[in-house]
């Protein structure tokens, strides 16, 4: 007669208890807050300093640089192939100012500011200011 030494087995019941326990919780607070809003700013009415260099990346995932000087304070539009060469042309006058002010929509995937981000980084940008909006109550 042989004897089989006991194998030692894990009792998952707890942690399948404890499983359960977070996925109701979880359904719960997603019905009671269905949509967490973006946190807005406390002093929205400061805006960037003259002469800046504005990325506005609008819902679409469409890239609008603005400067006072370059575009007279209005945007152009700029392709996405074509963003790191215009950061370039614009920081490579500017000697120690290499901020970049960056408004995005709210509606915007991340991976698209991730990878405007890692363009302009790229490009010199050393800093980056978001710049909000007042929302209207």
């Amino acid at each position: 007669m042989s004897l089989t030494p006991p194998r030692p087995h894990i009792n998952v019941t707890p942690m399948i208890d404890v499983m359960l326990v977070l996925l109701l919780i979880f359904m719960i607070q997603q019905v009671i807050i269905p949509a967490l809003a973006l946190p807005t700013a406390r002093n929205p009415l400061d805006k960037p300093k003259p002469n800046a260099v504005t990325l506005r990346i609008d819902r679409l995932g469409v890239f609008e640089l603005s400067t006072d000087s370059e575009y007279g304070g209005k945007g152009r539009r700029v392709a996405h192939a074509d963003l790191g060469a215009e950061l370039q042309r614009l920081y490579a006058v500017r000697t120690g100012d290499h901020v970049l002010y960056l408004m995005a929509d709210s509606a915007l995937a991340f991976s698209v500011i991730d990878d405007a981000l890692a363009i302009a980084r790229g490009a010199g940008v050393r800093v980056v200011g978001a710049v909000t909006e007042r929302r209207e109550r």
